[in-house]
C-alpha cells in the first residue's frame, strides 16, 4: 500500500522527493506538489487501472475485428457457393431450351397436316431421329449438371442457397422424366409433365432468395436469365 504523501512521476512511475518540480529519472515536469497529487501525479494503482483498460480496449478491439473477418469470409463464401451452383444450373437451362428449339422445329415441319406420314415418310422418320437425339443430348448434360449440383459444397448456415438448390433438383428431375419419356416414345413430345412448371415457380422464388448481401457482378443477372419464362 503507497505511503501516504508520496508522488511518483506520472510519465514513468519513479518516486518523487516532496521539493522535486521536475522527475530526477525522465525529466518530466512536476506540476502538482501536493501530497493529495492532482493533474500531472500519478500512484502505481492508477497506473495498473490504466494499463488494464488499455488491455480492454485491445481485447474489444480484436474481437471486433475477428468479427468483421468472419462477416466478410462468409460473405465471399456465399458468393463462390452461389456462382457455383449458377453455373451448373445455367448448364443445363442451356441444354432443355436446346432440346425446346430442336423440337419446336418438328413441330413446325408438320404443322397443318393431318396425317404426315401419308406425305411424306421419311421426312416424319428423318424428324423422330432428331426428335429423340435432341431429348437424348438434353437428357445427358441434365443428368451430368444433376450430379454437380447435388456435389455441391454448401455450409449448413446458408439455408437459402440451399433451398434453392434442393428446387433446382426437383425441377431438373422432372426435365429428366420427361426427356427419357420423349427418348422412348417421341410421342411423347407434347406431354409436358404439369410437374416441370410446378418446380419451375418453386425456383423464381427461391433463386432469388438465395442471393448473398452485396452480390459479386454478374450473380443477380445469372439468376434472372435462369428464371426468364
Amino acid at each position: 500500500m503507497p505511503t501516504a504523501g508520496v508522488r511518483y512521476c506520472a510519465a514513468c512511475g519513479t518516486q518523487l522527493a516532496p521539493s522535486d518540480r521536475f522527475c530526477a529519472h525522465c525529466g518530466h515536469a512536476v506540476l502538482d506538489r501536493s501530497p493529495q497529487g492532482v493533474e500531472g501525479a500519478s500512484t502505481p494503482a492508477s497506473d495498473g487501472g490504466r494499463r488494464r483498460l488499455q488491455r480492454s480496449r485491445r481485447q474489444i478491439a480484436l474481437i471486433l475485428g475477428t468479427l468483421l473477418l468472419a462477416a466478410a469470409g462468409d460473405w465471399g463464401v456465399r458468393n463462390l457457393e452461389m456462382r457455383a451452383l449458377l453455373d451448373s444450373m445455367e448448364e443445363s437451362e442451356s441444354a432443355m431450351n436446346a432440346y425446346n428449339t430442336r423440337a419446336d422445329g418438328v413441330v413446325r415441319r408438320f404443322a397443318g397436316l393431318e396425317d404426315p406420314l401419308a406425305v411424306d415418310p421419311a421426312a416424319v422418320e428423318r424428324a423422330v431421329f432428331d426428335l429423340q437425339d435432341a431429348a437424348s443430348t438434353a437428357l445427358a448434360t441434365t443428368i451430368s449438371t444433376h450430379s454437380q449440383i447435388a456435389a455441391q459444397p454448401i455450409l449448413p448456415w446458408h439455408t437459402s442457397i440451399d433451398r434453392a438448390r434442393d428446387s433446382y433438383l426437383d425441377h431438373s428431375t422432372a426435365w429428366q422424366e420427361f426427356l427419357g419419356e420423349v427418348v422412348d416414345d417421341p410421342a411423347r413430345i407434347g406431354s409436358r409433365t404439369p410437374t416441370i412448371s410446378g418446380t419451375f415457380d418453386v425456383l423464381k422464388d427461391t433463386i432469388p432468395d438465395a442471393l448473398p448481401p452485396l452480390p459479386w457482378p454478374g450473380l443477380a443477372e445469372q439468376v434472372q436469365r435462369i428464371i426468364a419464362d
